[in-house]
Formats: C-alpha cells, structure tokens, sequence
C-alpha cells in the first residue's frame, strides 16, 4: 500500500511540473529608422539587450513567456494584439513602445485549457534590438533594462 501510495505521490508530482512549462513565443518586427538621429527605447517594457546589425532597418525580437500559461491563451493575447509594438516619431526621435491596453500584467489561470486552474500566470517580455552601427550611440535606453 506504502508503494502505491509513493508511486501516486510521485507520477502527480511529475504532471504538475509538465503543466507548469512556461508558453513561450519569439517574433519579430522591423522597422525603418533612416530618418531619425535618435531611437528612444524605453517605452518597451522588459529587458532589452542592444546589437549592431547590417542595414537601414531596426529589427526587434520580442521574447514572450508565460508561466502557468497555456499555448492557446497565448495565442489568444497575441491575435489580441496584447503583445503590440509601434513606433511614432516625435520630431527626430524614433520612440518605439509597446502598447498598453489597460490588461495587468499578471493574472490567473481559469480555462480547463490552462495548465493548472488557479495558479498565477505570470508573463515575461525581453527584446533584443538590431540596430544600424551608426545610430547604436543614439539609442536610449534606460539602466533597469539593459542586460547585464
């Protein structure tokens, strides 16, 4: 009985650490900055790491994930367009932001879609940004998000 009870024990314990996996996504987004001499960056929310790249074009690659999230809830958020980046220029900056719908930042799990009712969902955003070598020392960016 001891067995049986220890082996119900631990096959549980590994299908909760299954449906804990985090949802997770990468896309991308270019945009064209030529006429800008300034690139402001601290409207995306997260963690942005900087790299020089080739071109004219910036190129954002946004790192989504989702703890205690499922993949269709994810892909729920996304055709939601929760996730969405837009670029305004203001004079000669370049201020490239996500947009913000007023959806906090963290909620539960309430579909039997979800890994496990009840649980927090927590998501987690990080970009990497190609930029043109030539206006890398124009980006601003603020300390809480570089990477160290």
């Amino acid at each position: 009985m001891n067995r049986f009870l220890f082996a119900v024990f631990f096959l549980s314990t590994c299908t909760c650490n299954l449906w804990a996996q985090a949802a997770t996504k990468t896309f991308h987004i270019a945009y064209d900055c030529r006429e800008a001499s300034a690139i402001d960056l601290t409207g995306l929310e997260g963690q942005v790491e900087l790299r020089a790249r080739g071109g004219s074009r910036i190129l954002i690659e946004m790192n989504i994930s989702m703890e205690n999230g499922s993949m269709i809830l994810l892909r729920n958020l996304l055709k939601e367009e929760h996730f969405a980046v837009e670029m305004a220029m203001e004079s000669t900056t370049a201020k490239i932001k996500r947009k913000i719908f007023g959806k906090p930042k963290s909620y539960f799990a309430t579909g039997p879609q979800d890994p496990i009712p009840g649980l927090p969902i927590i998501e987690r955003v990080s970009y990497v940004v190609y930029v043109p070598p030539k206006q890398l020392p124009t980006v601003i960016i603020s300390e809480a998000q570089k990477v160290h």
